[in-house]
């Protein structure tokens, strides 16, 4: 997924994402309308920008960096509200990290670079658990 500086999707992925239909019409139209207006050459960019901080990305967790996952409201409206979570998670696995690795990064790990303590985080067969893991098809 190429994004750009701002953590956005590039404007035809953009346009396409089913969460879009949870914002407002008129919030709606005015998104794809500002993405219309961006030049070839900045979408580019922003593919190439992706590719970089995957590669980084992937070469830093080999190296045994941590990775937090975690996102906020943009200003812009995009992604709405409860969505952008999952597009990051979904962000770190095209990049390379395992799923469940991923999973980590917003719970346990996210939990621990900020210095909350993380005892009751445990990722094993028969572990009790507040997740909820859905499939989504297209």
């Amino acid at each position: 997924m190429a994004r750009g500086r701002d953590g956005r999707r590039v404007p035809e992925e953009v346009a396409q994402d089913p969460a879009l239909e949870l914002l407002p019409e008129a919030r709606r139209a005015e998104l794809k309308a500002g993405l219309a207006k961006q030049p070839p050459a900045d979408v580019a960019k922003a593919r190439r920008a992706w590719t970089s901080q995957a590669a980084f990305l992937k070469r830093f967790v080999s190296a045994g960096g941590r990775v937090a996952a975690g996102t906020g409201f943009e200003l812009g409206g995009y992604p709405p509200p409860g969505v952008g979570l999952h597009r990051e998670l979904a962000a770190l696995v095209r990049a390379g990290l395992a799923p469940i690795d991923a999973i980590r990064a917003a719970t346990s790990t996210a939990s621990e670079l900020v210095g909350a303590k993380p005892s009751a985080i445990r990722f094993v067969p028969g572990a009790e658990a507040d997740v909820i893991i859905v499939s989504v098809t297209r």
